[in-house]
């Protein structure tokens, strides 16, 4: 479903952006994308956070058309739920805001920080509860998203010593099971 989704987006932004025949063509790529396929056997946030990237850059195409500040807070949440499924994401909602502030030159500076900091907003609103939530399992800022940081101190939180943030190869880890 996320693939049929996917492929409806890529369709609408490809029409919004070159017109039909560019919309048709994006569709058909992506009918024809094998990776997608084989994602789908994967359990993994990239079908979402493709949805997710196609969902904001709408919205962002949306937003430059004039439609302000409450499309760009929804553009930003749009992209920290992406980067919440792949953290990789977040670099296209750090391109949306550069290019948001850069669309007019310094022409309406004024209105291009207000819409870059709504956008930055809406980031940070998406990504607010889990850093709320990895403060409080464990009791440290943990930045990074649900495959960084968070998979690293949770795979590692057994370990007593101070340097946990740190990648367990097999043979520590080995040592730390045949603790128990």
């Amino acid at each position: 479903l996320l693939n049929i989704l996917a492929l409806w987006l890529l369709y609408l932004l490809g029409k919004r952006l070159l017109g039909e025949r560019a919309g048709i063509i994006a569709a058909m790529i992506w009918t024809f994308y094998l990776p997608a396929y084989v994602a789908v056997l994967n359990i993994g946030g990239d079908q979402t956070a493709t949805v997710l990237l196609l969902f904001a850059a709408l919205s962002f195409e949306r937003a430059c058309r004039g439609h302000g500040w409450k499309g760009l807070l929804l553009t930003g949440a749009l992209f920290g739920l992406a980067g919440l499924s792949r953290s990789a994401s977040v670099a296209f909602g750090i391109s949306a805001g550069l290019s948001w502030l850069f669309l007019n030159g310094i022409r309406g500076i004024k209105r291009q920080l207000v819409g870059a900091a709504a956008l930055a907003c809406g980031a940070a609103l998406a990504f607010t509860p889990w850093t709320v939530r990895n403060y409080l399992v464990f009791d440290k800022l943990v930045v990074g998203s649900t495959l960084s940081g968070y998979n690293l101190l949770r795979h590692n939180s057994a370990i007593t010593g101070d340097d946990y943030f740190h990648f367990v190869a097999v043979r520590e880890g080995r040592a730390y099971l045949d603790a128990f």
